[in-house]
């Protein structure tokens, strides 16, 4: 049985050979055989890496984001971060029931893969949930960033919340649309070994009838937005990593100056926050009184609201009224969001970096050998890792998440148990 180079594999497996002498009378095609699926077996192999990795993630997230979506929707306080976790864990979910499935079956059967509404339905699918999840990403971050660094203006409410998950659904369909006339079955021709004959092969790719301009056109689109997307939430980020920063160096001050009793004199500009006198408190409960009354007595506009009570840090950032505004200070619940947002920055940098590779060098994959052909492929599906991970951060981080779902389980068992 014949067997065929890296090189041929390479050049086929990406559509660099196409169907354009598809009707000449004196070559003979075949699309099935014993040479066929020895070509197909070695193919195979060389995803055989991806095929795992994208089983393992589906078997993970699954059942990961579905628990996500039950304990937030049933369990969880109404909160604006509440609203965009389940939007994520949604969209990550159908990634997982829908999207890895099909990539499985594209990676088992990749050159008989001739279901052009299937191919066109999961990609659409796919650019759609990571569309929607990056624009809720977008919104985390400017939730964030104004309870963080513009604590006097007012947050994003629940109602809001639900805006805003609302249209980037709208907006990310609308931005997917394109890939259901981009992608569909694609014809590709193979040399076999005996002369005037040539494999048909039909992959999962850019349609036949589809020419180069509109698939261009598009994924530069879509890389544009994505690049920019990382940059806003780069960007927001830092200043909240900065913000943060300065206000836990403050309180360190601030800590010492009243632990070893010296003077601490509280103006219109600069004055402690409830928040840091609270925590001061556990270690002198006189001293946190006197600086409360201290600042009192010194603050022209008297404090006119308490300080919210709010016992899980794990859920929700603490925060404080005070003069007509709010002080809002990182909570648990914004580490847990970057964490969210910088998996899935890193998950979609290396599927970034082999695309525009592969649109600048066009033979890129030629010279490759298979061990450098399973990277690249591997590499090509590094954004599926988003789609998973999620419900692993939370569980480890949110220990109120872990709690409810303790509960949830719990209910269930003693109910199957009556």
């Amino acid at each position: 049985m014949p067997s065929y180079s890296a090189e041929s594999l390479s050049k086929h497996s990406f559509g660099e050979i196409d169907a354009s002498g598809y009707n000449r009378s004196n070559i003979t095609y075949m699309t099935d055989g014993a040479d066929m699926e020895t070509l197909q077996h070695q193919q195979f192999l060389i995803l055989l890496p991806s095929f795992i990795y994208t089983a393992f993630l589906m078997m993970v997230g699954m059942p990961g984001n579905f628990i996500v979506i039950i304990v937030y929707l049933l369990k969880m306080t109404k909160t604006t971060s509440r609203h965009f976790i389940i939007s994520l864990a949604i969209c990550d979910f159908i990634n997982c029931a829908f999207g890895m499935p099909v990539e499985l079956s594209l990676i088992w059967n990749f050159y008989s893969f001739d279901y052009p509404i299937l191919c066109k339905i999961s990609r659409f699918s796919t650019f759609f949930m990571n569309n929607t999840s990056s624009c809720v990403l977008i919104a985390i971050a400017v939730d964030r960033f104004r309870r963080v660094c513009l604590p006097l203006r007012p947050n994003m409410t629940v109602k809001h919340s639900k805006i805003i998950c609302i249209t980037v659904t709208i907006i990310s369909i609308i931005s997917a649309v394109p890939s259901l006339f981009i992608y569909g079955t694609r014809t590709i021709l193979l040399p076999a070994p005996l002369n005037d004959t040539m494999f048909v092969l039909k992959t999962c790719y850019v349609d036949d009838s589809v020419g180069t301009k509109l698939p261009l056109i598009f994924n530069l689109y879509m890389f544009i937005i994505i690049i920019l997307m990382i940059l806003c939430l780069g960007i927001m980020y830092a200043l909240v990593g900065r913000v943060v920063c300065s206000r836990k160096h403050f309180s360190d001050d601030s800590f010492r100056k009243l632990k070893f009793g010296t003077s601490v004199s509280v103006d219109s500009k600069s004055r402690f926050s409830t928040r840091f006198l609270k925590s001061f408190s556990e270690h002198s409960p006189k001293l946190f009184h006197s600086a409360r009354t201290q600042e009192r007595k010194d603050s022209p506009v008297p404090d006119i609201a308490e300080p919210l009570a709010i016992r899980d840090r794990a859920h929700s950032d603490i925060s404080v009224r005070r003069h007509g505004g709010k002080e809002i200070r990182a909570g648990r619940t914004t580490t847990i969001l970057f964490i969210v947002t910088l998996i899935f920055v890193l998950s979609f940098v290396p599927y970034l970096a082999i695309v525009t590779m592969r649109y600048i060098k066009k033979d890129l994959t030629k010279s490759m050998t298979p061990v450098q052909l399973t990277v690249y492929n591997l590499t090509l599906r590094s954004y599926l890792l988003n789609s998973a991970v999620n419900p692993i951060v939370y569980c480890f981080l949110n220990r109120q998440f872990r709690m409810k779902v303790k509960l949830f389980f719990g209910s269930i068992f003693c109910r199957c148990k009556k």
